[in-house]
């Protein structure tokens, strides 16, 4: 399960514990969210819960990644100097 989060989201910036948290809440956010996902998609039918089911799969993880890389490369920044 960890390979799989971690080619999902990329690594957590370990440096700093509210950004890890940050990283793993929001794993757990999306877990959580594509399981509600699916089961309205199985229990209408309706193909408008299977698009934001697939939709959800492969955009979240993608947004998460540009988001996080560039709070961790501004926290970086900050906090290095």
């Amino acid at each position: 399960m960890k390979r799989i989060v971690t080619f999902l989201f990329g690594r957590p910036y370990k440096e700093s514990k509210l950004m890890t948290l940050y990283y793993w809440m929001a794993d757990c956010m999306y877990i959580f969210a594509s399981i509600l996902l699916l089961a309205a998609a199985v229990l209408t039918g309706d193909v408008e819960f299977w698009l934001s089911f697939i939709t959800d799969l492969f955009m979240f993880p993608l947004m998460f990644r540009v988001v996080y890389g560039v709070v961790t490369r501004v926290n970086q920044a900050i906090f290095k100097s």
